[in-house]
């Protein structure tokens, strides 16, 4: 598979030192925001290893191909290679990032494929996506060279992660056609996820309280860039992602459960 390719590339010897970091041209409030941020990140980041590693029993009952199972491993390296960079940022910013609870991957009477590619599309379709454009926004407005190289690092492999969403639904296009009681049943699961992301990570009502120039120069996001990036990333790349592999994306995005305040 390709992108188990484009991460074997990724992860090859010989990158570039990361720059060292001065935290001598900030303020004490923006240095503790982005120590907040980058610990909570670490934590984050090593809980989505442990999922990806979870994710792998399921990909094997259901059949997916070696490179999808190849791919899924990789992914859990990824998130623990982000979670020691993460943790190395927290510390430079005198944090002290803690190991999460072990996550549980929920099961169900479902086919096991059906299982699959709920979490795929959930985790990597619909999250992955989103964490991508976040950190693309963050990247775009950071000037610190030691957290804009982190935020990179990052966002390579968050890029990747997102495809191999679409790349292994797209796989199962021919499998879903002749199980069409799975292809409704992710229908009837897109809403729910919608508003489950949506209640996540939108960032709707974000408090832009002391966030200036010295935040977007340390990477951190904006937060009154959050709701706006994260629409435009469910609504021109995630939606049409997944109607063009033939779910009803654009529907189940309409019909989602909303929580006051959230944009219609």
């Amino acid at each position: 598979m390709a992108v188990e390719a484009e991460r074997r590339r990724r992860v090859a010897p010989g990158r570039r030192a990361a720059p060292s970091f001065d935290p001598a041209p900030y303020s004490l409030p923006s240095l503790s925001r982005a120590r907040r941020l980058w610990t909570v990140r670490a934590t984050a980041e090593h809980e989505s290893a442990l999922i990806f590693a979870g994710l792998l029993p399921f990909a094997l009952e259901a059949g997916a191909s070696l490179d999808a199972q190849m791919v899924i491993v990789g992914m859990a390296e990824d998130e623990m290679r982000h979670a020691a960079i993460c943790g190395n940022v927290a510390r430079r910013l005198g944090g002290d990032p803690r190991p999460p609870a072990t996550p549980i991957i929920p099961r169900s009477a479902r086919p096991i494929e059906e299982q699959l590619l709920r979490h795929v599309v959930y985790g990597n379709c619909l999250t992955e996506t989103v964490n991508a454009a976040r950190l693309v926004d963050a990247a775009e407005r950071a000037r610190d060279g030691f957290m804009r190289a982190a935020i990179l690092e990052l966002l390579t492999d968050e890029i990747r992660h997102a495809k191999f969403g679409f790349v292994l639904l797209a796989g199962w296009t021919t499998w879903l056609a002749s199980h069409p009681d799975v292809r409704r049943a992710l229908d009837r699961f897109l809403p729910d996820a919608f508003a489950a992301l949506e209640r996540t990570l939108s960032g709707v009502g974000a408090s832009r309280d002391g966030f200036g120039a010295e935040d977007l120069a340390l990477g951190s996001p904006d937060p009154g860039r959050l709701a706006e990036v994260f629409y435009r990333t469910v609504e021109e790349a995630v939606v049409p992602g997944l109607q063009r592999l033939g779910l009803a994306a654009s529907e189940a995005w309409r019909a989602r459960p909303r929580a006051s305040g959230e944009p219609g």
